[in-house]
């Protein structure tokens, strides 16, 4: 992506390149009202420094904001205005004690103030806590557990999440040890992320051919995601769909012809792409793409014939005010009817010259969502074939080490880069200092989640929940 050094220069009049603590707040409201800045990427301490990264989707592009105190002052939480600051801002004060003025939260508990939920807590232990009220612990064996306060009519009043939901944004001071040692292990689109940030603040040109594979895998493995995520949530309710459960079988079984690796293995390299393509593989994916494009159909016609099948999925509505409130991108954006793709509107790679089609709701609730994925999976069948029939010839792989390059030099690159991943942005900030910081939105889909919870039945947690697939690491 290219930033806008215009838009930079005008905040930048407005905003000093280095605040205090009592301008943080003034600071922030001029960027999310004035200038646009809807999100909150990510928050970083380094001693006493702390930035606040922000993106805009009118400018597509970030904006870092360095905020400098001492130790006798407190920083202001920023959460009434970017609600996802919070758990980061609760996070950073266990680590530093009382370096952040955290606002009491109203209502029946304090979010994430619940160090280890083992059991149904006492009342006696709850503030405002009436006797009528009902507690349940939903248990996620790799997470953490979710309490839940009911109404006597089990309708939900309060969800809290411990803690351990919550993601810590990936930091790495030493660029060669996260190289070798932690890149691999990220899913792709963080690896994808990492790699186009590393490779522009290099210098490194990719090839056409690299780009265009790059771009492949990514659609493939966006289209197992939506098909993985919704045939699980189909399993919460009556309703099977045994050929979306076919289409996903067929991706997978794609992506593992294509790249010789399972989906859990790295497939990309410094410059390039660990290995070329098979021999069969064009034969074999147009055949694919047409049978998962037949499965995906037949499953929008259900879905949209079938008025049982729409309304047990007509949960958890978001209007777009609130979907860029806490923060949500992907598909919880455009299921509320916000326009916005990083392939499209802040184009990265070839995705400029591609016809991308990007499907859109309005309500916001589980239908939608359901909606939005399936007609992403079937937009990104036509990217798949569009790459098919321009692919460039040329390698693949060039002869690159991170180890050509030495920690005194790598301290002194800087780039920012990002990419649409199925389940919404993943930015990546690398400074002049040699430290790396990759950034997700799943802890915004944990806040949003933890508010739609509030009102609905108890039997419905578990579509709310797992609609926003909160039972996977990202």
């Amino acid at each position: 992506m290219i930033i806008q050094e215009d838009n930079h220069v005008l905040i930048k009049s407005f905003l000093p390149n280095v605040i205090r603590p009592v301008e943080l707040i003034n600071a922030c409201k001029f960027l999310s009202y004035d200038q646009g800045f809807q999100y909150l990427l990510g928050i970083e301490l380094n001693n006493t420094i702390m930035t606040y990264h922000f993106y805009s989707l009118e400018l597509k592009m970030i904006h870092s904001l360095n905020l400098t105190f001492n130790e006798s002052e407190n920083i202001p939480s920023i959460s009434l205005i970017y609600p996802s600051a919070l758990p980061v801002e609760v996070q950073l004060n266990k680590r530093s004690p009382g370096l952040i003025s955290i606002p009491e939260k109203e209502g029946l508990f304090k979010t994430f103030n619940i160090p280890q939920i083992k059991k149904n807590p006492n009342k006696s232990e709850l503030p405002f806590v009436e006797e009528s009220y009902q507690f349940y612990v939903k248990k996620f064996q790799e997470h953490g557990n979710v309490l839940l306060a009911t109404s006597s009519n089990n309708q939900i009043i309060e969800a809290s999440l411990e803690e351990t939901f919550f993601d810590e944004n990936i930091k790495a001071h030493y660029l060669l040890e996260f190289y070798h040692k932690d890149l691999k292990k990220l899913d792709f689109h963080s690896q994808l992320v990492c790699y186009m940030a590393l490779e522009e603040a290099l210098g490194i040109k990719l090839k056409e051919r690299v780009i265009a594979l790059r771009m492949l895998f990514s659609e493939i493995e966006r289209i197992i995601f939506h098909l993985k995520s919704t045939t699980q949530l189909l399993q919460l309710t009556s309703f099977k769909d045994e050929k979306l459960l076919a289409g996903l079988k067929v991706a997978q079984d794609l992506y593992h012809l294509i790249t010789h690796k399972e989906q859990e293995e790295s497939i990309l390299c410094l410059g390039g792409i660990e290995r070329n393509l098979p021999s069969s593989w064009i034969h074999q994916t147009y055949e694919s793409i047409k049978f998962i494009d037949k499965q995906v159909q037949d499953f929008q016609l259900r879905l949209s014939s079938e008025q049982e099948f729409k309304n047990i999925l007509s949960f958890g509505p978001i209007n777009a005010i609130e979907a860029m409130k806490w923060g949500l991108s992907g598909v919880y954006l455009r299921a509320s009817g916000v326009n916005f793709d990083l392939r499209k509107h802040a184009s990265y790679y070839f995705y400029k010259e591609l016809n991308l089609e990007l499907s859109l709701g309005i309500t916001g609730n589980g239908l939608a969502r359901t909606q939005v994925a399936m007609g992403e999976v079937l937009s990104s069948l036509g990217i798949i074939v569009q790459i098919i029939d321009n692919l460039p010839l040329g390698r693949v792989k060039e002869d690159l080490s991170f180890d050509d390059f030495d920690e005194a030099s790598l301290n002194q690159i800087s780039a920012k880069s990002f990419v649409e991943a199925p389940e919404g942005m993943r930015c990546v900030v690398l400074k002049e200092s040699g430290q790396l910081s990759l950034l997700n939105t799943k802890n915004n889909r944990l806040l949003a989640c933890q508010e739609i919870l509030k009102g609905r039945p108890v039997d419905e947690f578990d579509l709310i929940f797992h609609s926003f697939v909160l039972n996977q690491k990202d």
